[in-house]
């Protein structure tokens, strides 16, 4: 049980390392954009502009964010 648990959180630890430097490599692509290109249609007209699908991108990481804190609210309480 203690191995499992080893690996559990060496793989998690892996995904928050990996998920951090993703975001930033994000963040610094964004800063990268010119004003401009905010307003340009995204790949097709139809999915809008860049500045609403990074917004969409933001929003949609912060609303899995909020099922992570969740569910390991749920394990610690399980845990207990």
């Amino acid at each position: 049980m203690i191995v499992l648990e080893f690996k559990a959180m060496k793989q998690w630890q892996e995904l928050l390392d990996k998920t951090w430097k993703d975001a930033e490599v994000f963040a610094t692509l964004v800063q990268q954009l010119p004003e401009s290109k905010f307003e340009d249609s995204f790949s097709n007209e139809k999915y809008g502009n860049y500045y609403t699908n990074i917004h969409g991108i933001i929003e949609h990481t912060h609303y899995h964010l909020g099922q992570i804190v969740f569910m390991k609210k749920l394990v610690r309480k399980q845990k207990q």
